[in-house]
């Protein structure tokens, strides 16, 4: 009788505890997938709208204060050396203008004029860049969702909610997949951070190289320097694109994980979703090197 009824005690106190802990990791894992979901969605909205819109105090500052008040006029101060320079050619190569041609001297007047609204409108064609990038993103994001499919997989698929007889075993494994589950909230918390990181840091440097946009844009007026303006301008392209490329990744990451089955093996499950989360911010990273290489951007 005692030892029945201390297996009967057992079983209700292995019971509470085991469908209580299980309860608790229905809904930690059900809150991973929602987590995840809304950090991609974040992501993939923040990828898709204009540059004006992330910040628009910041946007004001680099186009008003710096591109305008601070890079135009030293742009002019380049594109009057750059012209000067073109002069003292043309008077080397015409023979002190003895031979000077009327065609040539209207094509360097010409040149240097289109230099000139080039840089007054430099801010205005890097924001065209831009936008080229921006309607890749909004393509790629109608077509690609990159969000998990939340019913995909449950907890009550991995571990059932009750047992007909309970095991300190099962009380031990339930507790250390309660564990497991925290653990995998904290990675996907500290990967959701860098995730908003890098793209925070993306808006922020193409701000930064925009504000400099009248700078190379006045080394046109000459064949040599121009290569400054080139190198410039696929920078931009490369920087326009490295959304899309982020976007990509996102949506490749809610593809591969959407081959999640139910299985018995949790840690298997985890290390799946886990890995492939960690391979995602590792990718992210080189986003930029990817677009630069495409574009021959140094």
């Amino acid at each position: 009788m005692e030892s029945e009824w201390s297996h009967n005690i057992g079983q209700i106190l292995m019971g509470s505890i085991y469908e209580a802990v299980h309860e608790l990791c229905s809904h930690l894992f059900g809150f991973l997938f929602f987590y995840l979901n809304s950090q991609i969605e974040w992501a993939q909205s923040e990828l898709k709208q204009p540059i004006d819109q992330w910040n628009p105090s910041v946007f004001v500052l680099i186009r008003d204060i710096v591109a305008k008040d601070v890079c135009i006029p030293i742009a002019a101060a380049f594109i009057t050396f750059i012209f000067c320079f073109e002069i003292v050619q043309l008077l080397q190569d015409e023979n002190r203008m003895r031979n000077i041609n009327k065609q040539t001297l209207f094509v360097t007047i010409m040149k240097f004029c289109l230099c000139c609204v080039l840089c007054a409108k430099s801010f205005d064609i890097v924001m065209g860049i831009y936008s080229i990038g921006t309607s890749a993103v909004t393509i790629l994001g109608n077509q690609a969702n990159g969000t998990l499919n939340s019913n995909l997989l449950s907890f009550d698929e991995i571990l059932p909610a009750a047992f007909d007889e309970y095991r300190l075993a099962y009380v031990f494994q339930i507790i250390g997949d309660l564990l497991l589950i925290v653990f995998a909230i904290i990675i996907v918390v500290v990967l959701s951070a860098i995730i908003y990181v890098r793209i925070t840091v993306w808006f922020l440097e193409f701000l930064i190289y925009a504000s400099m946009a009248p700078i190379p844009f006045s080394t046109f007026d000459n064949k040599e320097w121009a290569q400054v303006g080139m190198n410039y301008t696929r920078k931009m392209l490369a920087l326009s694109f490295e959304g899309f490329f982020m976007l990509l990744m996102l949506a490749m990451y809610g593809f591969i994980t959407a081959g999640l089955s139910a299985r018995h093996d949790f840690i298997e499950t985890l290390t799946m979703l886990l890995g492939t989360g960690v391979a995602l911010i590792m990718l992210m990273g080189k986003a930029g090197n990817i677009s630069a290489s495409i574009f021959n951007a140094h």
